[in-house]
């Protein structure tokens, strides 16, 4: 269920983020709490274990790179956010794992415009949209 509610707040905000380059910080609250909310009820249901230890991690990291988008602005904070909200979705290792997946596409995509000079250096490319194939990519694999 959650993965549903996961792949449909990744595509509206891809569509976004492609059309205008920003997330609307209202998006990114409303879909942290809707995760929050199922593994809340997961938890208290018994159905999914909630891990304290993890949730920390969870937390400190997405602050921590939320905070080095904020200073280095390679990547934007909702990009940075939503990376939180998968890892709570689905686990820290999980979204470590799309981390990953969607810097590999990006790189390569960026490379060949580059390349193809359809593309700048100084230009920005919309990120939610590689996290949004690399979800799709880490759920269906595994």
């Amino acid at each position: 269920m959650e993965s549903v509610i996961i792949l449909a707040g990744l595509i509206v905000m891809s569509v976004i983020d492609i059309k205008r380059k920003s997330i609307h910080i209202g998006m990114l609250t409303a879909m942290g709490v809707i995760v929050a909310g199922i593994r809340a009820v997961q938890s208290v249901c018994g159905t999914a274990k909630l891990n304290k230890y993890e949730l920390l991690v969870i937390t400190g990291l997405t602050l921590l790179m939320s905070l080095m988008c904020a200073i280095t602005h390679m990547l934007g904070v909702a990009d940075a956010v939503v990376i939180g909200i998968v890892a709570l979705a689905i686990g820290i290792r999980k979204a470590i794992s799309v981390f990953i997946g969607a810097m590999m596409v990006v790189c390569l995509i960026s490379g060949v415009l580059l390349i193809l000079k359809k593309l700048r250096r100084k230009d920005t490319i919309p990120f939610i949209p590689f996290i949004l194939l690399s979800y799709m990519g880490v759920t269906l694999c595994g």
